[in-house]
């Protein structure tokens, strides 16, 4: 009788390290796939185009909050559709793009300070020194906060040797 609950107990507890496993790999492979496919952007942008998911990058600035943009006011800039929730934020887009924009394309800051292109959720997002950098959630930007100026140098760092 003990030596057949000894198998028994072998095989769950294998059952059990095997689930947990693959539970632990997943994020690796996630993240390690979504860099893949976003190697070769420059903006974090959806399959049809739209930069930053379609949020009003100026918005961040003049409302200081994320406001999904419209259509009927869109520019092209690098390669991507960038949406405006009106008609004054569409044309200060346009005249400086560079002002508003986030930055590293718009990808996850952290990621990019790791060499990775993660795309962001726009909801979440910090402003430094007048410039727009956006995260993956909200853990991501606490550290993010608590260590902007070092992870904003090292992202820079990675960025600039790789575009």
């Amino acid at each position: 009788m003990f030596s057949k609950a000894i198998p028994k107990m072998v095989t769950a507890f294998i059952i059990v390290i095997v689930i947990i496993g693959g539970y632990l790999a997943y994020p690796t492979i996630y993240w390690s796939y979504v860099a893949y496919m976003n190697a070769d952007k420059t903006v974090s942008a959806s399959s049809n185009g739209t930069a930053i998911q379609g949020y009003d990058t100026v918005a961040y600035f003049t409302m200081g909050k994320p406001v999904k943009g419209l259509p009927e006011f869109e520019v092209h800039w690098q390669n991507a559709k960038w949406l405006f929730s009106n008609e004054k934020h569409r044309a200060m887009f346009a005249s400086d793009p560079q002002s508003y924009a986030p930055q590293f394309g718009g990808f996850c800051v952290l990621g990019v300070s790791l060499g990775k292109k993660w795309d962001p959720d726009p909801t979440v997002w910090s402003i430094v020194d007048g410039k727009l950098y956006l995260n993956y959630d909200d853990i991501g930007r606490n550290e993010f906060v608590e260590t902007s100026k070092d992870k904003i140098a090292e992202a820079q760092k990675i960025w600039t040797a790789n575009h």
